[in-house]
């Protein structure tokens, strides 16, 4: 069966064709379906899902869509239109799923089955509909109706390799459909908007192979040998007008379809073989769980390290690597021999490939100290906010920024000195207040002057003379006192 390849694991036959897309809480096999999309130019599905656990920042600012709580009932709100979206839990949105499945296949009675048309660099779709499938015991149900998947990256990357960098989709809308970039229908975080840009590019580069098929042959570039060469012609001869070339008819909507499903079916991949690979994906987990000592500190700091720390562990993990095979590896070879695994890992670029090879020597090796990746300090200095009023005029309500430089750390004892003459200064201020209040003793109750003057006055009038009054003003004490 010719096709994007010249590989099918599917045999021959007439298949229906289906965008799907998903968006989760997360990419990890654990993770959860939050809206699940199918496309076909006749019907449309589409659903959200109420997650049980929550998306996390990548996802929410992927998805634009996060779990709020209200009292006790969770929702989920859209961060873009702040509305709350309506949802089903995971295992009636499936059910629902299955049932459209099922009628798209009845639309065609000679339909052997239903292909599901994905995007993605990475395979992840797939595998997240088997394992949610596959949870709630609905796999049977779904095999009668999905013969296998297939991915666009591969036809993407082949047509447009010479002209696109990247084969995301925002790119591929933008060149091949003629999109807008502001367009707010088009949102590429949504998988409904997802699925039907991964059907209709992937038809436009199907029918493209049409106009140039892959049995034509380039003309070659140099003229054999052996063939004949043309007389050379009388200059004063008159040159003959050469016949126009008839214009070439518009394939019809029969050819185009055909075509469209012939380079589908030729990239396709079979469920039993797509189960096979989810089996294999526990193991691949197993072993980047091993490897996880390894590049702990890169997981500690900013996310830029804990991204290139989570791409060098699936690497490895992928390529059959584990502690106990790099150990051994370190053993035999020590750091040539890791850098000799490493060379092996062509995803990785050069700069990438030295600094794995330097961690994983510090790490198996007793006399170095693990690699903390250098963190950049922030430089970004604070704004305060000052709110308006909220009475009437021209800057009520309004917030006006004023940014101040960051202060500077002081070293400790420094610190300490400060603190010490501040302490300082607020003790000779209470002080100074105190001596101002002189001989205000009638409003200082209970304190020490007070008792002090009592005190005296007590004292005067047990050891009193003949000549001195038993009762004494408070002015003569405290006279007597100072």
């Amino acid at each position: 069966m010719p096709g994007l390849d010249g590989v099918s694991s599917l045999p021959e036959g007439n298949y229906t064709i289906i965008s799907v897309d998903i968006d989760t809480t997360g990419r990890r096999l654990i993770d959860e379906i939050v809206h699940l999309a199918a496309y076909t130019p006749d019907s449309q599905f589409s659903q959200y899902v109420m997650p049980y656990m929550n998306l996390n920042p990548a996802a929410r600012q992927r998805h634009q869509v996060r779990v709020i709580t209200i009292g006790f009932f969770r929702m989920l709100k859209s961060m873009q239109t702040y509305k709350v979206m309506k949802t089903k839990p995971e295992y009636a949105a499936l059910v629902d799923f299955l049932g459209w499945l099922e009628e798209q296949k009845a639309k065609q009675q000679d339909s052997k089955g239903l292909i599901l048309l994905y995007h993605e660099q990475r395979k992840f779709v797939p595998y997240m509909l088997l394992e949610a499938f596959k949870k709630y015991d609905m796999l049977p149900r779904f095999e009668k109706s999905v013969a296998g998947f297939a991915n666009m990256y591969s036809l993407a990357e082949k047509e447009c390799g010479a002209t696109l960098k990247y084969f995301t989709l925002r790119e591929l809308s933008k060149v091949i459909l003629n999109t807008e970039e502001d367009d707010k229908n088009d949102f590429e975080g949504s998988a409904k908007v997802r699925s039907r840009i991964t059907y209709e590019v992937a038809r436009v580069l199907a029918i493209k192979t049409l106009a140039n098929p892959a049995s034509v042959k380039k003309e070659e570039e140099a003229t054999p040998q052996d063939a004949p060469q043309e007389e050379p012609k009388d200059p004063q001869e008159e040159p003959q007008a050469e016949p126009k070339a008839e214009p070439k008819a518009e394939p019809s909507d029969e050819d185009k379809n055909s075509v469209f499903h012939r380079v589908i079916l030729g990239m396709s991949s079979s469920l039993e073989k797509n189960k096979r690979e989810l089996s294999g994906q526990q193991t691949i987990l197993d072993r980047q769980n091993s490897l996880r000592s390894i590049f702990i500190n890169y997981f500690k700091t900013t996310l830029y390290h804990r991204v290139k720390g989570v791409t060098y562990r699936r690497v490895l993990a992928e390529q059959g690597f584990d502690m106990v095979k790099l150990q051994d590896i370190w053993m035999e070879g020590k750091r040539d021999g890791l850098k000799g695994a490493v060379d092996g890992l062509e995803e990785l670029k050069d700069e990438d490939k030295v600094e794995l090879t330097e961690l994983l020597d510090c790490h198996f090796d007793p006399d170095k100290q693990p690699i903390k990746p250098a963190v950049r300090k922030n430089n970004k200095r604070r704004r305060i906010h000052f709110g308006g009023g909220g009475g009437g005029g021209s800057g009520g309500g309004r917030q006006q920024h004023r940014i101040i430089p960051r202060k500077k750390k002081m070293p400790k004892q420094a610190h300490n000195q400060q603190n010490n003459q501040q302490q300082q200064q607020n003790h000779d201020h209470q002080n100074q207040q105190h001596s101002n209040r002189g001989g205000n003793y009638h409003n200082n109750r209970g304190t020490p002057q007070k008792k002090q003057m009592q005190h005296v006055q007590k004292d005067f009038q047990q050891n009193a003379r003949a000549d001195v009054p038993l009762e004494m003003s408070p002015a003569a004490v405290a006279q007597i006192v100072s």
